[in-house]
Formats: C-alpha cells, structure tokens, sequence
C-alpha cells in the first residue's frame, strides 16, 4: 500500500514544517516536516519543495515498514494512521509495539486503544503527543 495525499496531507499538519534546524521534545535535531537529521546531513535551511522530498523518503521508510510487518488486511485511514504512528516513532519501536501484535492478531479495537500508550518522549508525558495519537487513533478506526 501507499500513503494517500489525504494521509500526506495529515502527516504535514501534525508535524508542521520549519526551515530551519530545531530540537524535537525528545532534543532531537529535526528539519523540515519532522525529518530528524542524521549523522553527515548538514542543513542551513530548508524550502518546502526540499523539505516535501525529505517527507516523502521518510514516508517510504514507514510504508515498507507498515508493508513489510504488518500481516492482516488495511483500508486506507488504518495505513494512513500506521504511517503517521510510525513517521513519528520509528519502525524499531512500532514492530516491537503490543499496537503491531494485537493488529497482526486481528484486534483491530485493541490495537486503536494502544495509540494513546505512546504519549511520552523520554520518559516524559507530552500533551502534544497525546493529542496526535488521539487523532491517528480516530484516523484509524474512521471508515472509508
């Protein structure tokens, strides 16, 4: 599957963009829509248009992951939701997650309820997250 320009659209307003380098809440150097810079990229600032590719690579890296792990039938709001989860965290955390298991197992109810158990950074509770995983939560369990 891919990630529809509704999922992309939806990705772009919870991760905003900036041009420049800033720390995430977890102190992480991130550019852009939330691309985390790694070690050898360098940034002074950043266009929409170069800040989209980035998106869009990242967006790849989630796909294959959402592709290649999860076992079970989505519809489109389910893999768009996983993408958001996933862009955010990291596939190592997502196929590690109780979220994957009880999807892989069918529990889609449950896997919905497991969103809003990755609300923290650090240890640390964040509002912000809260917020984006009620709302990937309510993508996912939205009918098409």
């Amino acid at each position: 599957m891919k990630t529809s320009s509704k999922g992309i659209m939806f990705l772009k307003l919870r991760e905003g963009f900036r041009s420049k380098v800033y720390n995430d809440t977890g102190g992480v150097a991130t550019i852009g829509y939330g691309h985390m810079v790694l070690p050898g990229e360098k940034f002074v600032s950043l266009s929409i248009q170069e800040a989209t590719a980035l998106l869009y690579k990242d967006i790849n890296i989630a796909e294959s992951c959402v592709n290649n792990f999860v076992k079970v039938q989505l519809n489109q709001n389910q893999f768009d939701a996983l993408i958001s989860f996933i862009y955010n965290l990291g596939c190592s955390a997502f196929k590690g997650s109780t979220l994957l298991r009880l999807l892989n197992a069918g529990d889609y109810e449950g896997a919905a309820n497991q969103f809003q158990r990755w609300s923290n950074d650090n240890g640390k509770f964040v509002s912000a997250l809260l917020k984006r995983r009620m709302l990937e939560k309510q993508l996912f369990i939205t009918k098409e």
